[in-house]
Order: structure tokens, then sequence, then C-alpha cells
């Protein structure tokens, strides 16, 4: 596994896997994360036909960055947005996580998300739906589906209190 620069200021873990057996990266993730810690799980699996070594058997890791290997897919299919909520929140998954394509039944830690990602999209949810969502939340609903309906219980509740307030705020009341 090697660190691998994704954008000026992020690294993202990346997996070099040798073999011929057929694998997704939904399988390999629930395997490693039975085995170590959340953050150790690279976020991205490539298959390399052979580990380029140095002279005193070591892998040469410049060599291997630079080979260009298969990356292993997710074992879900794309599946694009169904309503406004979802639109919005893979524009936001898209925007924080610097990618071109995200599915409603992607997972935000297999494109590459991490806690401080993680942070930026609860801002971001908060500033495009007028909602708390927790970070909790975020490492509970990996997915743009799921998190979606929370976004929308969020905004029904928020909805029925204004409608509350509003009622109570119609209501004359007399001393007696």
């Amino acid at each position: 596994m090697l660190f691998a620069a994704k954008g000026v200021h992020e690294k993202q873990l990346i997996a070099y896997l040798l073999g011929a057996t057929v694998m997704n990266t939904t399988h390999l993730r629930a395997f490693l994360m039975n085995k170590i810690p959340n953050y150790m799980v690279p976020s991205c699996f490539i298959r390399v036909e052979t580990m380029p070594l140095l002279p005193n058997g070591k892998i040469d890791k410049k060599a291997l960055q630079a080979i260009k290997g298969t990356v292993i897919e997710s074992a879900h299919r794309y599946q694009k947005p169904g309503n406004d909520i979802e639109e919005k929140l893979v524009e936001i998954w898209k925007e924080v996580l610097q990618i071109e394509k995200v599915g409603v039944f992607d997972n935000f830690f297999e494109l590459g998300g991490h806690s401080l990602a993680a942070t930026t999209v609860v801002n971001k949810i908060k500033y495009a739906f007028h909602i708390n969502i927790t970070l909790q939340q975020i490492f509970q609903l990996t997915d743009i589906h799921h998190l979606a309906r929370e976004v929308r219980v969020k905004q029904w509740v928020n909805e029925s209190r204004k409608a509350a307030v509003a009622s109570d705020a119609d209501k004359q009341w007399f001393r007696v």
C-alpha cells in the first residue's frame, strides 16, 4: 500500500494487488474493515501484473506508482440520482471528493472520502438544506440514497416545527 497525491493538499491510500482472482472493492473493504482500523482501509485498489523491485529485492515504490494497473471496481452498478435531494448531494460529494461521477449507491469512503472530507460534507449539507447532519451520520449513512432519506426526514421535521410555531402564533391567549 502507498500514499499517493490526490489533490494539492490531499493524499489517498492505494493498495496494489497481484493475482488473477476477480474481486470487487466491496468485498475487499468488508474483509479489511474486520481486520484493520477504518482509516487504514485503502480508498483505491489497483491490480498489477508484477511488483517492480529494486536491486536489493524491496518494492520500487516510485516505479509502482508509474505502472498502469487495472482499477478494481465496486460490486454495484452506477445509478443516477432520482430526486432533487439526491442530485444536490451528488454535487456536494463531487465537489468535496473532486471526482466526476457519483452514483446514489456509491460508498463515500470507497470514493476516497475520509473524516476531513466528511466534515466538509456536513457543512455543505447544512448550508444547502438548512438542516443539521452529524459527522456520525455520514459514517453510518455512507451512500447518497440513505443520506438523502435522512435529509428528507430532517426537512420534514423542520417544516413540522415551523408549522406548529406558526399555528401557536395565530392563537390568541386571554388571561382569566
